[in-house]
């Protein structure tokens, strides 16, 4: 998040918006994303906050950056109401979606809009949120999959699905 916000700074690509969640702390973390970008100069970039996701206790270094604590929540918006901005405002697969943590609020996106999804992404990237299936030989999404419509699978419809796990030496590639 930290690197492609300092792209966008730079103008090298163009952040449309983070959405952050999981964990049961996600207007937590989605509080710490707006802290990094407010003190790296990124203020145009709107944060949401996504979907709870499964509990975890946070370790006290994960939320010390100074501030944190203090940025006002009315700064925050809905995460899915955001995903849904950015996809209605964007032109035809313009969009590349980085995922880095749950896919459940990506998969909420695909499961209301799927068609608007289809039209206007170009790339979904996903580190995490994915476990090994040693019985089919392949990655599957963890928290996200809605039975029978695992979020991968729609994402992979919209074009190029780069899947890297967190602990991963290389990545999976699968094309539409």
């Amino acid at each position: 998040m930290l690197i492609s916000g300092v792209l966008h700074r730079k103008k090298e690509i163009t952040l449309h918006a983070i959405v952050a969640n999981g964990g049961q702390q996600p207007e937590r973390r989605a509080k710490l994303a707006r802290c990094i970008m407010d003190a790296i100069g990124v203020r145009d970039v709107p944060v949401g906050v996504g979907s709870a996701g499964k509990p975890y206790a946070a370790l006290s270094h994960e939320y010390a950056l100074p501030g944190c604590e203090h940025v006002d929540a009315a700064r925050l918006l809905p995460g899915h109401a955001l995903l849904l901005d950015v996809l209605r405002a964007s032109r035809k697969r313009s969009l590349t979606f980085v995922c880095i943590s749950s896919l459940r609020d990506l998969a909420d996106v695909i499961a209301a809009e799927p068609e608007l999804f289809l039209a206007r992404t170009r790339e979904v990237t996903v580190m995490g949120g994915l476990t090994w299936d040693d019985a089919n030989t392949k990655w599957r999404p963890d928290s996200c999959a809605a039975p029978g419509a695992p979020c991968a699978r729609s994402a992979a419809a919209a074009g190029p699905l780069t899947a890297s796990p967190p602990n991963a030496c290389g990545c999976a590639r699968a094309a539409p």
